[in-house]
């Protein structure tokens, strides 16, 4: 079912709203979402078509901006607001 608590579309929009309430650029929201697939920062280089220096700058930029100072305290802090707002039945 589309948009049901835990599908892929109801993730995507939680995800999306983080990415709205937080002032990412597209590119910093493009590797978070990377991030979420797992990728290596070299592999998001190449998805980004650019060096893996670029994305530990991106990196620094979107710790600052979501008052983070590691990548896996920013995938928390999506983790927990996807788990917020399925909670909540906001999608």
């Amino acid at each position: 079912m589309e948009g049901s608590e835990g599908s892929p579309e109801s993730e995507r929009s939680a995800i999306t709203a983080f990415m709205n309430a937080h002032p990412l650029s597209p590119q910093e929201a493009r590797l978070v979402r990377a991030s979420l697939r797992e990728l290596s920062n070299e592999e998001i280089a190449d998805e980004l078509g650019c060096s893996p220096s670029t994305v530990r700058t991106y990196w620094s930029r979107i710790f600052q901006k979501i008052g983070c100072s590691e990548r896996h305290h920013v995938l928390a802090r999506i983790a927990n607001f996807l788990a917020v707002r399925i909670r909540s039945g906001s999608s």
